[in-house]
């Protein structure tokens, strides 16, 4: 009776421990998340464009690298563009940005009458 109720106090601890693992552990996720979002996008489902600017595969390395592959990113934050290019300098030349959302000094997207995002006149009209 007494190796039971043991082994019952060690598994009850052994999932509190785990538990308190993984809502530490999603919470640096969540965390990280958040930054990356508060730098870059109107829309969240744009997300996987941050993560392929800032921490792509090793594949799209290597597509950029050996076979010239130009990403073109659709509807950033200058801000994003701005440390996209300080922090991704060696990678330039396989970027292309278009509706580039203009922002404020707060980093707030600037809106026009509409309440649409002002975009930044990328010369082409169509």
């Amino acid at each position: 009776m007494q190796t039971s109720t043991t082994i019952s106090t060690v598994n009850r601890l052994m999932t509190i421990t785990a538990a308190i693992y993984f809502v530490t552990l999603s919470n640096l996720t969540l965390a990280d998340e958040n930054e990356q979002l508060d730098l870059a996008l109107l829309d969240s489902t744009d997300k996987w464009q941050v993560n392929r600017l800032f921490q792509p595969t090793e594949s799209q390395k290597k597509k950029e690298q050996q076979d010239g592959q130009i990403m073109i990113y659709d509807g950033l934050r200058d801000t994003t563009i701005a440390k996209a290019l300080d922090s991704n300098f060696d990678r330039i030349q396989n970027m292309m940005f278009t509706r580039v959302v203009v922002t404020r000094l707060s980093g707030q997207p600037e809106v026009d009458e509409f309440g649409n995002a002002v975009v930044e006149d990328d010369g082409c009209d169509s």
